[in-house]
């Protein structure tokens, strides 16, 4: 919170310390590099990706260098060699045949302008889900993306479909300009779209079109383009 990471980040560390204290049995200032071995092996044979234990592998070593500097333990046990270094895969994007084949599934007004402004922005699903009336610069055809990934803010611009297709969705659904974000919650009025509730939708579209798609792939596809 000091460092001003973003609510994910802190919820997921959480839940990373919480995790590792709940199968350690010994005191915090006896954890030692055996301990975390066992936690890294468990995590290993239960299947968790390396990119996982790493992230929960960085969370304990930020914690104990807290705890070093409160004197609350003698040294951090997370050792450089915890952690595993492999390559990093490339992007998976989406082709146009399955770009098309997606979207002839989606004809909500909303959620095809939901996934089309991710689509041809490179939105993070974060970001279209907290996407205000006022973030958009009709004129120039642009959104600013206020507070994104790494609390950066950004101008992206909209290609005139995306721009049709939100005024399309705004037109038919007036209720959005009354909470002052451009998408929200239909079965729960009031309420904004979740991103769990955004990841749902295109788990839907994805499986009805037959073919494997995640609303990041949007964006690497977005890249790619």
């Amino acid at each position: 919170e000091r460092r001003q990471f973003s609510g994910h980040s802190i919820a997921s560390y959480t839940g990373d310390l919480r995790l590792f204290f709940a199968e350690v049995a010994v005191p915090l200032a006896q954890v030692s590099f055996r301990e975390v071995d066992q936690f890294v092996e468990h995590h290993h044979h239960r299947g968790r990706s390396w990119a996982t234990i790493n992230r929960r592998l960085n969370a304990l070593k930020h914690f104990f260098d807290f705890c070093l500097d409160q004197q609350w333990v003698l040294g951090n046990p997370v050792k450089p060699s915890h952690f595993v270094r492999r390559g990093r895969p490339l992007p998976k994007a989406l082709s146009r045949e399955q770009v098309q084949r997606l979207f002839a599934q989606i004809e909500h007004p909303m959620d095809r302008a939901l996934f089309l402004v991710m689509l041809r922005c490179g939105l993070r699903v974060s970001e279209v889900a907290q996407l205000k009336l006022d973030h958009i610069d009709w004129e120039q055809q642009a959104l600013q993306v206020v507070q994104g990934k790494g609390r950066k803010d950004r101008r992206v611009y909209l290609s005139p479909d995306a721009v049709a297709s939100v005024q399309q969705c705004l037109a038919q659904h007036p209720g959005a300009r009354a909470q002052g974000y451009v998408f929200w919650n239909r079965k729960r009025q009031g309420h904004l779209l979740s991103v769990k509730a955004i990841q749902k939708k295109m788990e839907r579209y994805a499986k009805a079109a037959g073919i494997t798609a995640s609303c990041h792939s949007l964006r690497h596809t977005f890249a790619s383009n």
